[in-house]
């Protein structure tokens, strides 16, 4: 009867010992194989962990036991891969990647059936195609978030983001793209971003606001602030079609004089035009 009690004792020892989220930060491991996993996998109870600025050089494969996991962040370090053995991560909702070595898309991450806040920013990544989506990806239905601010993008990725069925916010800021490549009209397939509801895209080189911007029903916010943009580049007759927009950010554009299609926008109720030249205001 002693013994039982001390195993039940240890075992609640065990269990106290257990903790949600374990962080790392600035510690230098000499390589990938040095991250205890081990350690980290009698932990049952982790679901939140953070491994960043510890100069990574490759996410370590052996971290796909961590089956428990919902949160990982593997930012600020120098990886430069992401391999398919995260997708045994099944439970993982939100993966940060941002500031790292990456220069293409981490295809190996929409293999991730929870995935619903993906980071990618400060990276290296300079394009995306529609074969990084591949149909059968499990991500591509449940993606909400996406950033991919502060990479190298040129051409706008429209094949690949209408592959995103539920994404819901997109941030891709700080990309310089070239001015054919973002889509004047629509994306090219019906219903496409059908649910994006938040569109970021500041300093990306737009000089007009995109006809495609207009396909998105659910858009509530839209922020085009530091481009070149001087006039809406559609008709008046499409801006009824973004009937839930309710905040529009402008600043630091060309314009001169405020836009007549702002009078279609109904449901607007925030409105940022700070840094322009705009002599008078239109009656």
């Amino acid at each position: 009867d002693d013994d039982d009690e001390t195993s039940e004792e240890e075992d609640d020892e065990d269990e106290d010992d257990e903790v949600e989220e374990v962080v790392f930060q600035r510690k230098q491991f000499e390589d990938e194989s040095s991250v205890p996993v081990a350690e980290l996998c009698r932990n049952t109870r982790l679901v939140r962990l953070s491994i960043n600025q510890c100069r990574l050089r490759a996410v370590p494969k052996r971290l796909a036991m961590l089956t428990t996991l919902v949160s990982l962040d593997l930012s600020q370090n120098d990886l430069r891969s992401v391999p398919e053995a995260v997708a045994a991560l099944v439970n993982l909702r939100s993966l940060e990647l941002s500031a790292n070595q990456l220069t293409r898309f981490p295809a190996a991450v929409l293999l991730l059936p929870s995935l619903e806040n993906l980071s990618l920013s400060g990276n290296r990544i300079s394009r995306l195609v529609a074969d990084d989506a591949q149909p059968q990806a499990p991500a591509l239905n449940t993606l909400q978030q996406l950033n991919l601010s502060s990479n190298q993008l040129r051409a706008f990725p429209a094949a690949f983001l209408v592959r995103l069925r539920a994404l819901r916010v997109l941030s891709l800021n700080h990309n310089a793209f070239e001015p054919q490549s973002v889509p004047t009209d629509t994306l090219g397939e019906p219903g496409a971003l059908a649910k994006l509801e938040r569109l970021i895209m500041v300093k990306c080189a737009l000089t007009v606001v995109p006809g495609f911007m207009y396909e998105l029903p659910a858009l509530t916010t839209l922020v085009l602030d530091e481009n070149n943009i001087s006039h809406f580049g559609d008709p008046l007759a499409r801006l009824p079609q973004m009937a839930r927009l309710a905040t529009l950010s402008l600043s630091s554009n060309l314009f001169r004089a405020l836009p007549d299609q702002l009078c279609a926008l109904t449901s607007l109720t925030t409105l940022v035009l700070t840094h322009h030249r705009i002599a008078r205001l239109q009656e």
